[in-house]
């Protein structure tokens, strides 16, 4: 097993996203609260030597997360809320910071481009 230099960023929406993603998809009120939050995103972000650097880490790369998430649900910018910021991103995603990222597998990391 290795571990590799990065830290997990994982995201669970909280009720202001799921009340977005419905109010501009209908589909989206199939899926309960649970739903959302089971479907998580991780992020790999830099690897953080010491737990004071996550929320500086986070505050630097929220945005692309943030427009990510949105993104994925629902790809009309013009729908995405206006007022995008960090305290705003906060209130709709719970985070957790994962410092300790082991790969199990015996085979390269592949990127593909999203």
């Amino acid at each position: 097993m290795k571990s590799i230099n990065r830290t997990a960023v994982i995201v669970h929406p909280r009720s202001p996203y799921i009340e977005w993603a419905r109010g501009v998809d209908d589909e989206a009120a199939k899926f309960s609260a649970d739903t959302f939050r089971r479907e998580s995103n991780v992020y790999l972000i830099p690897e953080i030597l010491d737990d004071s650097h996550g929320e500086e880490l986070l505050k630097g790369c929220f945005e692309v997360i943030f427009e990510n998430e949105l993104g994925g649900w629902f790809t009309d910018d013009s729908a995405w809320p206006a007022n995008r910021t960090y305290d705003t991103f906060r209130a709709w995603f719970d985070v957790e910071i994962n410092t300790i990222i082991i790969d199990l597998c015996n085979y390269r990391l592949k990127r593909i481009a999203l």
